[in-house]
């Protein structure tokens, strides 16, 4: 987009190809679906910090954080594996919930 920086685009570009790297050696491919889930949870524990304007040079510190994580080998698989941990977590309180809390209509 216009005005955009492009370090957000880098960082996503990045985070999926490592995430994609570790369905074949550490992370369990059922949660392929929830990849998504797993990159935003995995962008949320590498910087905490309230995502700036795209347009904004907060943006470059912001993506440097989240990618001194990513270009660390094991730090990238550790921050990975924890965001998967996380988001089978909250599926799994969800799905029994919502199973438990289920009304016939």
């Amino acid at each position: 987009m216009r005005g955009h920086r492009l370090e957000p685009y880098y960082v996503a570009a990045f985070s999926l190809y490592k995430l994609e790297n570790y369905w074949r050696t550490s992370i369990d491919s059922k949660l392929k679906p929830a990849r998504f889930h797993i990159l935003l949870a995995a962008r949320l524990l590498a910087n905490p910090e309230p995502l700036p304007r795209m347009n904004a040079h907060e943006m470059e510190r912001y993506c440097k954080t989240v990618m001194d994580t990513l270009w660390d080998a094991s730090g990238a698989e550790i921050l990975f594996l924890m965001a998967a941990h996380i988001v089978e977590e909250v599926a799994v309180k969800l799905s029994s919930r919502q199973y438990s809390h289920a009304t016939v209509h």
